[in-house]
This record gives C-alpha cells, sequence and structure tokens, in this order.
C-alpha cells in the first residue's frame, strides 16, 4: 500500500508540474498573441494615416491645379475683353495669341516625341503625371530660349547661360523628386536624345518599308544607345581632365579608346535586336556617324593644342 502510495504521488506531482508547464505556455502565448495583434493594429493605424497624408497631398495637388486653371481662364478672358474694346491692339494681342498658341503646341509636341518612351513606362497617378508634363514643357521652353543673338555682349550670353542652367537644375530636382531613382535615370538619359532620335528616325525612313524597324526595335536600339552615351559622356569628362593638364597625346588616346568602345558596344547591342539586313544598313550608317564624332573631336583638341602653343611663343 505504501508503495501504491507513493508511487500516485509521484503521478499527482508529475501531474501538477505538467499544468504549471501548460499554463507557462499557454500564457506565452497569450502574450504573443496580444503581441502580434497590437502590432497589426500599429500597421493600419500607420496604413491610414499614410493614406490620409497621401490624400491631403492629393486634394492639395488637385486644388492647386484648379486654381492654376481658374487664373489662366480669367486671364484669357481679360484677353479677350481687351481685345473687344480695343478693336487696333485686339488685333495685335489675337496675332501674339496665336504665335503663342502655335509655339505652345509644338513644344508639347516635341516633349510628346522626346519622352514617349518615359511617359509610356512610367506608373503613376494623372495628377503627378500632368505635373510631370509641366515640368518638361518648361524645361523645353528653357532649351529653346536663344542664350546669344549677333548683338550680344560677351558677358551677357555667358549670365544668360548660366542662369538657363540654374533653372534647368532646379526642374530637374523636381522632376527626380517627383520620378524616384529608377524613373529619374530613363528621366537623364532621354533629356538630351534629340540627336540620337532625329538619327534613328531618319535611319529608319532611308530603309525599304520591308526592312522598317518596329516600335519595339526602335525603343531597345535608342535605349542602349543612349545608356553607351552616358559612359561615354563620363569618359569625355576624363579626356577634358588631361587636355587642362596639357596632356594632349594621352587625351588622343583616350578619345579614340572611348570612341572605340562606344561604336563597338552599341553595334555589338543592336545585333541582339535587329536582322541581318537592318544591322548591316545600321552599321554602314553609324560607322560614318562615329567617324565624324572622332574628326570633330580631335579637330577640336587640335585647336586647343595650337592655341596654348601661340600663347607659348
Amino acid at each position: 500500500m505504501k508503495l501504491v502510495a507513493i508511487v500516485l504521488s509521484i503521478t499527482s506531482l508529475g501531474l501538477v508540474v505538467l499544468v504549471l508547464q501548460m499554463r507557462s505556455e499557454n500564457a506565452a502565448l497569450e502574450e504573443q498573441l496580444l503581441n502580434a495583434k497590437k502590432m497589426r493594429s500599429d500597421s493600419l493605424n500607420r496604413i491610414a494615416e499614410e493614406r490620409k497624408d497621401c490624400q491631403v497631398k492629393k486634394s492639395q495637388l488637385e486644388r492647386e491645379l484648379f486654381i492654376e486653371n481658374r487664373a489662366r481662364k480669367k486671364f484669357e478672358a481679360a484677353l479677350r475683353r481687351s481685345s473687344d474694346e480695343c478693336p487696333e491692339e485686339g488685333r495685335s494681342h489675337r496675332g501674339n495669341e496665336v504665335l503663342v498658341q502655335l509655339r505652345d503646341e509644338q513644344v508639347e509636341k516635341s516633349v510628346d516625341q522626346k519622352y514617349a518612351i518615359l511617359l509610356e513606362l512610367l506608373d503613376v497617378s494623372q495628377v503627378d503625371r500632368e505635373r510631370l508634363k509641366a515640368f518638361l514643357v518648361e524645361r523645353q521652353r528653357i532649351i529653346d530660349s536663344p542664350t546669344t543673338s549677333y548683338f550680344s555682349r560677351s558677358d551677357d550670353v555667358t549670365m544668360l547661360i548660366e542662369q538657363q542652367q540654374l533653372l534647368l537644375a532646379d526642374l530637374d530636382h523636381k522632376v527626380e523628386t517627383l520620378l524616384g531613382p529608377d524613373n529619374f535615370q530613363l528621366f537623364e538619359q532621354m533629356k538630351d536624345s534629340d540627336l540620337e532620335q532625329h538619327q534613328l528616325r531618319k535611319f529608319n525612313q532611308s530603309l525599304d518599308s520591308s526592312l522598317a524597324l518596329s516600335a519595339e526595335q526602335r525603343k531597345a536600339v535608342l535605349l542602349q544607345k543612349l545608356k553607351l552615351k552616358q559612359q561615354y559622356t563620363a569618359s569625355l569628362e576624363q579626356v577634358q581632365i588631361a587636355i587642362d593638364m596639357g596632356a594632349y597625346n594621352d587625351a588622343i588616346e583616350m578619345i579614340d579608346v572611348a570612341v572605340d568602345t562606344y561604336q563597338k558596344s552599341y553595334f555589338s547591342g543592336a545585333r541582339e535586336h535587329l536582322n541581318e539586313k537592318q544591322y548591316a544598313a545600321l552599321v554602314a550608317l553609324e560607322k560614318n556617324l562615329f567617324n565624324q564624332m572622332r574628326k570633330s573631336l580631335l579637330t577640336s583638341l587640335n585647336l586647343s593644342s595650337q592655341v596654348v602653343n601661340d600663347f607659348k611663343r
């Protein structure tokens, strides 16, 4: 009997320990559950706050656009009233309005063509898209504004160019803030792509209709060239450093390497997107363009060297 009692006591003690352990584990699980609920609640609150902030910003932007549109309509109405009240001046105003309208339409058309790839790939709200378009149009207006004429003084031209660069830098910063790093990288490639797009368009027009590049081919070839152009431009900055140091022989070698690398990499990338006949036609045209580029750089370098030597003498 004593043995049975001892066994029962031990068993009861084990059960007590097991119950205590289960209670401890249950308490730990309840604490984890409470923590998880708290974290979920905090996350939901944070998301709600961010959504609220976004909604406020959206409302502010929409209000700003509404105010700007209303102000523009008031200004246009005032111009019309002025034209009605002063017929002679009205004709002048109407003439100016036509010119301004034609210029604005041309600028917007240029922006739509120049940044077509960027605008196509963007996934942003309509408000942000309109803001970006406004930045791009303003940027193009600044670029198209003349900085010199036959009657300009060199000091005035320098001041205008510096002011132009400051305005462009400010707009580029706004674009970067709006787009983020990835899309801004694409903008950086597209903003100075006028020549490359013109060359590709003329090349495509020169082809037989059976060899004409598709939209996807044109986009792939253009993006490939623009990406390589950025690397080429960085190489030319090193060339300029060599020129500033008077190392003209080094600069000549660096120009050859930069142009050769640009050309070979471009042809290699283009081959992946074109058939044999298209590729052969592209190489025939672009080789001449790269040779002209090399010749222009070397001519400029020789002129710089000659100026320095003349100065020393």
